[in-house]
């Protein structure tokens, strides 16, 4: 089977790509040249040349705060982009594995969000993923939106990484205490997309949350890390307010509003057949297991 793997080079599409090559698919991951997102008339035609048997899209816009400043280019990756993949995955009739994002919601609800609840984000790129959802949705190829949240792992750019990068002997490091999610290693969900294409239960495109089980905020997240890779002295990790934060370290900063409580429920992800294991456990095996 060929595959399209879109962010090939980015943290889940990266660990994605043994598990393909170990079941011998035929991995197209397009570089930059091969396949610009950011030029969306050709994208269509790009992917719809190349006649994959699947699109697993991977790649986005990221950076919640340069959202702010770089609309253009997060709508172009985040909404655009998806939106011409989706109309190549429809006209081929093939299935697309997409993911988004738990910053669709505002975090104004102290349960934890479901699929069916109404998104309301509180910034640009939330809003830009939230429109690339609605457009697969709308145009309705066959596949899955996989839903999740605090992606991390030993490469590119995640809270992790700054983490163990700030982590330094007698560190004092403040962390955000008042904003709870669920953290997620690449290698696991990487795993579950595999899952899902052994399956081969290809329906009309629907949402599923994709998340380890129970939450955590920032700050204990941050005491869990430390844990692990505590230098000596110890590290001293300060809890604060997202508004003390704001206040104290990012005052002359564009700093983009975030959801206090965005944790996803994974029940039907369950239901389904994929074992999700409580974050902190999904958390340690990366740690013992660094490139399993």
């Amino acid at each position: 089977m060929k595959i399209a793997l879109l962010g090939i080079q980015g943290q889940i599409g990266n660990r994605i790509v043994p598990y393909l090559k170990k079941a011998h698919h035929n991995v197209w991951g397009p570089n930059r040249e091969d396949l610009n997102l950011y030029d969306t008339p050709l994208i269509y035609n790009t992917i719809c040349k190349e006649n994959p048997n699947l699109i697993i899209n991977t790649a986005a816009y990221t950076n919640v705060d340069g959202a702010e400043n770089h609309k253009n280019l997060a709508n172009k990756i985040n909404y655009q982009a998806v939106r011409e993949i989706a109309k190549a995955a429809k006209s081929l009739d093939i299935p697309l594995i997409h993911f988004s994002t738990d910053y669709v919601f505002d975090g104004n609800k102290q349960e934890k969000y479901k699929e069916e609840d109404s998104p309301h984000p509180l910034n640009y790129y939330g809003r830009t993923k939230l429109a690339g959802d609605e457009a697969i949705l709308t145009i309705e190829p066959k596949g899955i939106i996989f839903r999740t949240s605090w992606v991390y792992d030993w490469r590119r750019t995640n809270f992790f990484l700054k983490m163990k990068l700030l982590m330094q002997p007698n560190a004092e490091i403040h962390i955000i205490n008042d904003q709870f999610g669920v953290p997620n290693s690449a290698g696991l969900l990487a795993k579950k997309v595999y899952e899902y294409i052994i399956e081969r239960n290809f329906k009309k495109a629907k949402v599923m949350n994709l998340v380890c089980s129970e939450s955590t905020s920032w700050f204990d997240f941050a005491k869990i890390i430390c844990t692990h890779i505590q230098q000596d002295p110890l590290v001293n990790i300060i809890p604060i307010s997202t508004a003390q934060y704001v206040k104290k370290f990012a005052k002359d900063k564009l700093v983009a509003t975030r959801p206090h409580h965005a944790v996803l429920d994974n029940s039907k992800a369950i239901s389904s057949g994929y074992t999700m294991p409580n974050w902190d456990t999904d958390f340690i095996n990366f740690i013992q297991n660094p490139y399993g």
